[in-house]
């Protein structure tokens, strides 16, 4: 619970609840609860595209803008158990190259100046197909993750679109009860 920021614990004094809990939901992630050193990615590829349509309104791009389009596998505690398929605008981070995909895109949007406000995030249950069997070396139909991230700086422009392929994958949430939501649903029929 330390590690993904819910409680902070002082060595002689006690353990705290950070105040800022209840505006995150996030509880827990099996990759979150993974220290840095045991997680690595590996680049497929990175190139720059011309943005589709649905880029230039994902991105708030004109069109004829450029795109930046990668495939990584990731690796945790010596396994892999990712694929991320990204994009980025080109106009955001005209140098990015494959060795800052390598490493934690968090980490380079920072470096570049800007920060980071929240994401958007969905999951949805899916078997792993044949092409995904074969960079993640398992088996072909195996239950999997499908992890959708638009990943926001403060103001509200979208950096990253991700969709992330996940195993063994596992997050745990806070919901608070929503009375009016559940009054509604009663009468729906």
């Amino acid at each position: 619970m330390q590690d993904i920021g819910v409680i902070n614990v002082v060595q002689g004094s006690g353990i705290y609840v950070q105040k800022n809990v209840s505006q995150n939901p996030l509880i827990y992630n099996s990759i979150t609860a993974t220290p840095y050193s045991r997680i690595s990615s590996k680049p497929i590829y990175l190139k720059k595209e011309v943005a589709t349509e649905a880029d230039q309104r994902m991105f708030e791009i004109e069109k004829g803008d450029e795109i930046w389009e990668f495939q990584r596998i990731r690796n945790v505690n010596y396994q892999i158990v990712q694929i991320e398929n990204s994009r980025l605008p080109y106009k955001l981070f005209p140098n990015l190259k494959e060795e800052d995909i390598s490493n934690s895109i968090q980490e380079y949007v920072q470096r570049k100046g800007y920060e980071i406000s929240h994401y958007i995030t969905s999951y949805t249950p899916v078997l792993i197909n044949k092409e995904q069997s074969q960079l993640m070396s398992c088996k072909k139909g195996l239950p999997a993750m499908n992890i959708q991230n638009r990943c926001m700086l403060r103001g509200g422009t979208v950096y990253e679109y991700s969709e992330v392929i996940a195993l063994d994958y596992s997050c745990t949430y806070i919901t608070p009860f929503n009375k009016q939501n559940h009054s509604q649903r009663k009468q729906k029929k």
